[in-house]
Order: structure tokens, then C-alpha cells, then sequence
């Protein structure tokens, strides 16, 4: 590497603390990748830095442990993991080098790397000290360099976006970045180079886009398709520098199960908004008399009784409209949507062309290093699938400071039934009301309200089974036992996760240990997610909206429209219901083991008896309250509020028990002082070198020895 050069004492002996200093092997959060000597980042970011220089010089111990420490113990500690000899490490660390120098030249020109940009950090940050700045960047660990506007919007705590990239991004990745390091599966397996990103081969797909035609790309396995449809499919994606979202998943869980679900967590949204304008117009169209209302409802509100006109436009109108929100979330403009640019397999990866499935599958490390996300689709088998396992152990060392989120896939399938009980239920509680049904309808309304929660209860009690299950899975999860179905893609993952964590018995300790504690808070909650308690709200709110809209028409007094608004819109649809899912979802968990052989569909019954009871005298209740008074419409609702607020505190202090009683890693405090330790040094090295250029230079002599 030809003469060392000069170099100060303090910088000398920084290097010799470096070395000396137990178990850091770099920031996280800084540019210390997997497969990537950091050192060379700090250096050359120098380069490009021509700002005027400081009055003084600051140590030089600080700008040296900026420089060299993440690139020292980068080199030392993977020459010990890695058992190779000396021969084919130098060449493996002569790769990173390469690698790092052209990951360092996309910084400079304004592209977007695969990891953040301490720099930043540091300048957008002149008067906060160290610990706050280095609080700032672990929030937006995650946010690539790609101009001021988009670190202007980082920097404001919002996610940074993908989409820009589809749309802007013209020209083949090789025209952009140069020459690009394609690696067979061979080639990653022998230099142990797991991570290393292949750019040319990044292509991402909207998720919402993946859901075109009710999420065929989902609905069938790939391998059954024709090869020019297979071909077609890597079409649908686009080449892209990152992912907002790595979606993981097993394809042995049904298709349609994905299909829902993401049409929830992407259409939430827009099924909300548009309900809220359909029932908004709606609404004003019948009170103009512009829509015809051919059917009566004998209205007793606080002595008013009269004849009321009734139609079932706004609960038609509503009903559809959330339909339609969800189905037409893939069709919708990328302006009504957040970014959700994400990796998906069948979609990302070529299935057809044998050398872009190789290099697309055995570089899918590389693929999690740039998402921003890791959402699991999660399933009973996903824990017994190794690939599924490769992606949760690489994500946790490529990409530590990404965000991991946990989808149970059947919680949009209970809110599917949810909503199709509350539409059955209110169309059946409308017709009856509007003496159009009969008295036999209410028998009809009230076991289309009971069989489809009773389904809910019996698909809720089996799925918290395989949550607990999976609770059991993690305690003793043993990495032999995991299948997979070629013997070389075996040893690919087993290697790639000895040289992460260790050894496999490593791996295995983390899985029962630091990732079921991370896990932990998700597995304790039975609570559905706000935006489907909203969508729940918006579902029963609609039937009632048509009776409020009859007492209007009906020309009853204010009064009597306020208390039945706030009885009934809101104590009984939002308060006494709200409460009433977690309530239901708290016991469908509680009761979810087997515990009376063949009669153990009497613990379903048990829950069903008292969700049915408490809604019934619950209902009735709130009809009593604003039928008699103003005051006691209040009341009634001040009641359902606080019975929520119990219920939800008595559900969420039992999952803080849950959460608190498993022990918490011993090593999680002194990793996190480490992190908080090396990303001062950083931050406040990476001052020191913008303002001084006699620090830039002694530290670019050093850079070169490294």
C-alpha cells in the first residue's frame, strides 16, 4: 500500500483505543454497514466539502474516531468472524473498498445511498449539542441524501419517499451509477459480500399498484403462471434506489388473505374520505328533496311523534363508498396517498430470466439494506420458512435502525366480518324501523348481527391460539430445525448468519431473546388498530345517519335531533361499540386455548352470550335516554365514555403486565450507551472536519493507509 504517512500522535492514539475499545462495531445508525469499511466514507465526504475554514482546530482524537474508528474495527472484527485466511480477507476487504468508493461518489452527486448521512445531521443542526443532534438523526435514521428540499421535509419527521424516484429516474441504472458489481450466488457465498447492493437490479412496485385487479399478483403463485405472463410481471416494477417497505411473507399462507389485507392498510384512507363526502352530499341532496324518500318512520323523540320521510340513500351511499375506497385504492393518483414504494418478490425479482432470479434472490440482504421498512405479513408458517428467517436476521444487521412492523394477517379478515355483520344488521334494524320489513325482519336483522360475529369469535380465538403459539415458537426456536427446499440456499442463509451474529446458537439466543422482547408489545394487544375502529365507527354511524336525516325532514325540534345525535351517533356507535370490540377481542384472546375437548365451542358461545347481552342492554338503554330527554341523551353518553375508557385501561394495563413480566435483555442499556457514544464522536467529528481544513487534510492522509 506503499509508506505510511506522517501521522499526529493523538491520531496514533486514537487508532490504538479504536482497536482496544469491547464491542462496538460501529454506529448503527452511521455508515459502518454490514459489508462496507465506513472509514473510506468519512474521507472521501472531504472531498466535496469547500467550506471556509474555522478559526482553530479541534482535537484531533475526535476527528480521528470519526475517520478511522468505524473502519479499524470494521476490519478487525470481521477478519476474526469471518475465520478466513489472510489472502482471500485482503482481497474480500479490497471489494469493500471498491464498493464503499462508489457508494461514496452517489453521496457526493446527490444520489441516494444506502445509508444516512451523519453530515447532514450536523449541519441542519449548528445550535443543538451533540446529544441532541444525535437524537435528531436516530429519528430520521432511515432518510437518504437526495437533495435540500427532500432533507428540508426529513428533517420535519416525515418518512422519506421513494416515489420520486420512479418518476424522475429516466435512465438505466447504468447510465446513472457507472460501472455496477453484478455477483453470482457463488460469488456472495465465497467472499461473504451478503449484503452488498446490486443496483441495477433494484425495482420497486407500489403496493397499492400491486393490488390492480383484486390483487392478482397476490391471489396466485407465480410458478403456476404462463412464461411470458411470469415475464411480464418484473414489468410492473421500476427501477429504484430504496423501498419504503420490504414486504415479507410466506407463500404457503393463501393469497387472498395478502390481498385483504393490504387492501386495508393501503385503502383505509381513501375509504374514509370518500365516506365522509358521499354521506356529506348525500345528506344535503335529501334535505333539498332532490332525492325521493318513499319510506316512514314513526319518530317518539322528547314528544315528538310524527311520521317521518325515510329513504336508505345515505346508508346505501355510505356502504358503497366504502367499498369503493377500498377497491379503488390501486387506481387512485400517487398525490392521494402516501409513498409506499416496496419490495415484493414476485414482482421485484425476474421469474423467468435465470440469472436476474439469481441474482435478485441471493441479493435480497442487499434489497433490505436500502428499505426503509420491514412489514411481515404474518402467518402460522412464516417462522418455519428459512428465507423468511434470512430476511428478519439480515434486516436486524444491515439495516438496524429500520423499523420493523408485525401484520397478523388475520386481523383484516375479523374486520372484513365485522363490516359485513354491521351492513347486514343495519339494513335489516333500517327496514324494520321503517315499517317496511315486518316483525319477522327483526328476527332476520338480529341473527345476521349474531351469526357473523359468532364466525368473528371462532376465526378470533383460533388466531389467538397461533399468536401464543407463536409466543412458543420464539421461546424455543432452534434454527436446525427450519426448512428449506434447496440444500445450496441452506448453507447460503446458515453462512450469511454465522457471519452476523456468530454461530447459529448466537442467532437462536436472539430469536428467543431481544426479538421476542421486541415483539412482545405486539403479540400482548388484542386491540384492533385505530383506522379500523374508525371504519367500524363510519359503518354503524351510516344506518343511524338515516334516521337523524328522518327526524330532520320530519321537522322535529333541535333539541330532540341534538340528543338523538349524542345518544345514539355518539354513545351507542362510537362509545358503547368501541368499547365493546375490545371488550370482545380481550375475551376471544383470554379464552383461546382448547380447554374442554369437544365441547370447547361453549367457551364461543360464552363470548357471543355477552357481547350480545351488553350491546342489546346497552342499545336499549341509549333508545330510553334520548327518547326521554336532552339531559338524559348526555348522560347516557358520559356513561358509554367512561365505560370505555375502563375497558380500554383495564386491556391495556393487562398487556403491560404481559409485556413487563418478560425479562429484558442484559445487553440492550450497554448497547445503547455504546450507539449514544459513537454517534457524538461522530457527529461532533464530523463538525470539526466541515469547519477546519488542516483536520481535512490529516485526516485524508490517514484515509489512504486505510
Amino acid at each position: 500500500m506503499g509508506a505510511a504517512p506522517m501521522v499526529a500522535p493523538g491520531i496514533e492514539r486514537t487508532m490504538r483505543n479504536a482497536r482496544a475499545e469491547p464491542g462496538c462495531k460501529g454506529a448503527p445508525c452511521c455508515p459502518a454497514a454490514a459489508d462496507e469499511p465506513p472509514g473510506v466514507w468519512a474521507v472521501e465526504r472531504l472531498q466535496s466539502s469547500d467550506e471556509a475554514p474555522s478559526e482553530g482546530i479541534a482535537d484531533l482524537d475526535e476527528v480521528a474516531a470519526a475517520a478511522i474508528i468505524s473502519a479499524d474495527l470494521h476490519i478487525d472484527l470481521q477478519a476474526s468472524e469471518q475465520k478466513i485466511d489472510s489472502t482471500s480477507f485482503a482481497t474480500a476487504a479490497e471489494h469493500d473498498r471498491t464498493d464503499s468508493l462508489r457508494y461514496t461518489s452517489q453521496r457526493s452527486t446527490g444520489s441516494m445511498g444506502c445509508q444516512p448521512s451523519v453530515h447532514e445531521s450536523v449541519t441542519s443542526n449548528q445550535n443543538t449539542t451533540p446529544s441532541e443532534s444525535m437524537a435528531h438523526h436516530h429519528t430520521d435514521s432511515l432518510r437518504y441524501d437526495r437533495g435540500p428540499s427532500q432533507r428540508s421535509a426529513g428533517s420535519m419527521g416525515h418518512r422519506s419517499s421513494v416515489r420520486e424516484t420512479m418518476t424522475s429516474n429516466q435512465t438505466t441504472p447504468s447510465e446513472s451509477m457507472g460501472s455496477l458489481v453484478t455477483m453470482t450466488k457463488t460469488d456472495r457465498f465465497t467472499s461473504q459480500r451478503y449484503s452488498l447492493v446490486d443496483e441495477e437490479i433494484v425495482r420497486g412496485i407500489s403496493l397499492r399498484r400491486s393490488l390492480v385487479c383484486l390483487g392478482r399478483v397476490w391471489r396466485y403463485k407465480a410458478a403456476t403462471w404462463k412464461p411470458e405472463h411470469r415475464a411480464a410481471l418484473y414489468q410492473l416494477s421500476q427501477s429504484v434506489l430504496g423501498f419504503d417497505v420490504f414486504v415479507s411473507h410466506t407463500w404457503r399462507s393463501p393469497g387472498w388473505w395478502k390481498t385483504l389485507s393490504l387492501s386495508f392498510q393501503c385503502g383505509w384512507r381513501n375509504a374514509l374520505c370518500l365516506w365522509l363526502a358521499v354521506e356529506v352530499t348525500v345528506f344535503a341532496l335529501c334535505l333539498a328533496d332532490v332525492l325521493p324518500m318513499p319510506l316512514v318512520y314513526e319518530a317518539n323523540v322528547m314528544g315528538f311523534t310524527q311520521d317521518c320521510p325515510m329513504g336508505i340513500w345515505v346508508f346505501s351511499s355510505g356502504w358503497l363508498a366504502i367499498l369503493l375506497g377500498l377497491l379503488g385504492t390501486p387506481y387512485l393518483p400517487d398525490c392521494c396517498s402516501p409513498s409506499d414504494v416496496g419490495f415484493i418478490d414476485v414482482a421485484s425479482i425476474h421469474q423467468q430470466d435465470y440469472e436476474l432470479i439469481e441474482r435478485g434472490v441471493y441479493g435480497i440482504a442487499g434489497f433490505l439494506r436500502v428499505s426503509s421498512e420491514l412489514r411481515i405479513l404474518w402467518s402460522s408458517p412464516y417462522l418455519s420458512r428459512l428465507w423468511c428467517i434470512f430476511e428478519l436476521a439480515a434486516y436486524k444487521k444491515v439495516n438496524p435502525c429500520g423499523m420493523i412492523t408485525f401484520r397478523p394477517l388475520y386481523v383484516e379478515r375479523v374486520l372484513a366480518i365485522m363490516l359485513l355483520s354491521g351492513a347486514s344488521f343495519g339494513l335489516c334494524f333500517v327496514l324494520v324501523r321503517s315499517g317496511s320489513g315486518g316483525a319477522s325482519m327483526a328476527y332476520v336483522g338480529y341473527a345476521l348481527f349474531v351469526i357473523p360475529y359468532t364466525i368473528a369469535a371462532v376465526l378470533l380465538r383460533r388466531n389467538f391460539r397461533e399468536k401464543h403459539m407463536l409466543r412458543q415458537e420464539l421461546e424455543t426456536f432452534d434454527l436446525s430445525n427450519v426448512s428449506c427446499a434447496k440444500e445450496f440456499d441452506r448453507k447460503f442463509i446458515l453462512a450469511a448468519i454465522e457471519k452476523w451474529y456468530g454461530s447459529q446458537e448466537a442467532f437462536s439466543e436472539f430469536v428467543q431473546t431481544e426479538l421476542r422482547q421486541q415483539l412482545e408489545p405486539l403479540l400482548a394487544t388484542s386491540r384492533f388498530p385505530t383506522p379500523y375502529l374508525l371504519l367500524v365507527f363510519a359503518a354503524l354511524i351510516t344506518a343511524s345517519l338515516e334516521f337523524l336525516l328522518a327526524l330532520w325532514k320530519g321537522g322535529a325540534p333541535p333539541a330532540c335531533l341534538v340528543s338523538f345525535a349524542v345518544g345514539i351517533l355518539v354513545g351507542v356507535d362510537i362509545f358503547l361499540v368501541g368499547a365493546l370490540i375490545v371488550f370482545f377481542a380481550n375475551i376471544c384472546d383470554r379464552l383461546a386455548p382448547q380447554r374442554f375437548g369437544r365441547f370447547d365451542h361453549l367457551q364461543t358461545a360464552l363470548a357471543m352470550l355477552l357481547l350480545t347481552v351488553v350491546f342489546g342492554i346497552g342499545s336499549s338503554m341509549g333508545t330510553v335516554a334520548y327518547s326521554s330527554s336532552l339531559e338524559h341523551g348526555f348522560l347516557f353518553a358520559l356513561a358509554c365514555l367512561l365505560l370505555g375508557c375502563f375497558i380500554w385501561w383495564i386491556d391495556g394495563a393487562a398487556n403491560s403486565c404481559a409485556c413487563c413480566s418478560q425479562p429484558s435483555p442484559e445487553h440492550e442499556s450497554d448497547s445503547r450507551s455504546v450507539r449514544t457514544t459513537v454517534m457524538q464522536r461522530q457527529l461532533a467529528a464530523q463538525n470539526v472536519l466541515r469547519r477546519s481544513p488542516a483536520a481535512r487534510k490529516q485526516v485524508l492522509e490517514v484515509g489512504k493507509v486505510i
